[in-house]
């Protein structure tokens, strides 16, 4: 048994180790191109280190990258480019870990495959298909986002947050267990992270979670009223850092530009040919769990999910800034974080199905194997995604 225990580490270490590997080369990479998102912060890193944080504050609102490269750059003595790709190395094995943890509790006997899985997990792209859209990302959403450093840095912070509200809502709904001050500050903490490293996930979790907190208001005929104003009021530390993170967007940042506005689908168009059928591409392995296996919308974490998605993309498709930052589309940030999120708890429900189903069904044999061509093609098409930050195309 604990042979095993030990085994069992190895390989969990050996696939947080080739994600490092892999997450390093690809960030050093795309340092290379002169319009990558890595280069500003990387100045800000090296900005915080000769000027403090003051300076870093007043130009942008979601310092923890900046913070976290400073920080390596300082133990190292890593240039500002080496220490980023050694930042969002350890940032993947965190999501990694964390993913891991998630998905091995409905499956403590398969350990081996949970930590190649969750590694194929953060490394799938969107289904793509070259004569419709010559570029894998733009157009399509992915689930794992490369090119980003505040994305890569948000995510492990997200899914605990994350995890923490699914928790909350499983022990109310199934306990009647209220929140303590433990568990409010946790989730405050957490969100409050969230937002200095970017505020992507509070954007879809402030919409989503209200519409599932007045549906389980109405579901409960107002008993949940103190719960639900307990869980919304640890929004409010992350709501008020956000409102600074919006006066120095578009305020005291150097980069400040425009404003906001309503553009249906402007943004969204811009890069996709048709917009359903990119979401199609982007949703393909989602859309075939839930096709088939539709029971599952029942489910809390595909109904929390669900409705946090639907904020991201409704403010993906709606807002704009103008000036020239309007397409580089910085409300979709929230979207693709959904995105994420989308696939980790669809993927689970997958590997569930894949205990449960009859192995004696044809049907049933056929309908698994097809969710599995279809999440292996988008690993493969993932793979080539990354591959194109450091192979010349």
């Amino acid at each position: 048994m604990v042979k095993n225990e030990k085994k069992n580490l190895v390989i969990t270490v050996f696939f947080a180790v080739f994600l490092f590997v892999i997450t390093y080369q690809v960030i050093m990479g795309a340092i290379r191109n002169p319009y990558s998102d890595y280069l500003g912060h990387a100045e800000n890193a090296e900005l915080l280190l000769n000027s403090g944080l003051g300076a870093v504050l007043h130009e942008i609102g979601y310092p923890l990258w900046a913070l976290l490269t400073a920080g390596i750059m300082k133990i190292s003595r890593a240039p500002a480019y080496e220490a980023s790709a050694i930042a969002g190395g350890i940032l993947n094995v965190l999501t990694y870990a964390l993913i891991y943890m998630y998905l091995i509790k409905d499956h403590k006997e398969e350990k081996f495959w949970i930590a190649a899985l969750s590694w194929l997990l953060l490394l799938a792209g969107p289904f793509y298909i070259p004569w419709y859209n010559s570029e894998i990302y733009a157009g399509q959403v992915t689930p794992n986002i490369w090119h980003n450093p505040t994305t890569i840095c948000v995510r492990p912070f997200a899914f605990v947050a994350f995890l923490t509200i699914l928790k909350l809502l499983e022990e109310y709904e199934e306990e009647q267990k209220k929140l303590t001050v433990r568990d409010w500050l946790l989730l405050a903490l957490a969100l409050v992270f969230c937002n200095l490293a970017k505020p992507s996930f509070v954007q879809i979790a402030v919409p989503g979670l209200a519409v599932y907190l007045i549906v389980l208001l109405i579901r409960t005929r107002g008993k949940a009223f103190s719960f639900c104003f307990q869980t919304a009021s640890a929004f409010v530390p992350c709501v008020l850092v956000m409102l600074w993170q919006l006066l120095v967007s578009f305020g005291t940042s150097s980069s400040a530009d425009g404003g906001i506005e309503i553009a249906w689908f402007d943004v969204m168009g811009a890069s996709s040919p048709s917009i359903p059928f990119s979401m199609l591409l982007s949703y393909l392995f989602p859309v075939y769990v839930l096709l088939t296996n539709i029971r599952i919308v029942r489910e809390r974490d595909i109904q929390v999910t669900f409705f946090m998605w639907l904020g991201g993309f409704l403010e993906a498709a709606m807002l704009a800034e103008t000036g020239y930052r309007r397409y580089h589309g910085n409300f979709g940030w929230g979207y693709v974080l959904a995105t994420f999120l989308v696939y980790v708890v669809t993927f689970r429900y997958f590997l569930k199905r894949n205990q449960e189903y009859d192995y004696e069904n044809v049907k049933d044999r056929i309908l698994v194997m097809g969710g599995w061509v279809i999440f292996l093609l988008q690993f493969a098409i993932g793979i080539y995604y990354i591959s194109t930050f450091f192979i010349p195309v």
